[in-house]
């Protein structure tokens, strides 16, 4: 796919297999998690905003965040298909 957005998405998801292996964690953690990241991701946009700041943090935060939503729905999908057997 020739989207940017979704191969930095992509990119994320690998180096965070790479860092911490593959993930299965009941979702209450991937929870606190995704909050973790979203946590991230608003003081860099309030950064950028009442700072005047690039958003360049911004926008890697919010790919962090969608890294983890990616990771968490990959972490249900191993779920159901262990459960379908």
């Amino acid at each position: 796919m020739s989207d940017p957005i979704f191969q930095a998405v992509c990119r994320e998801r690998q180096r965070q297999d790479s860092k911490w292996g593959e993930q299965n964690h009941p979702d209450a953690l991937w929870l606190a998690i995704l909050a973790e990241e979203f946590g991230e991701a608003a003081k860099e946009a309030n950064e950028t905003h009442f700072r005047a700041k690039a958003p360049d943090e911004l926008v890697k935060e919010l790919i962090q965040c969608m890294a983890v939503c990616k990771a968490w729905m990959e972490c249900i999908e191993r779920r159901e298909q262990c459960s379908s057997r």
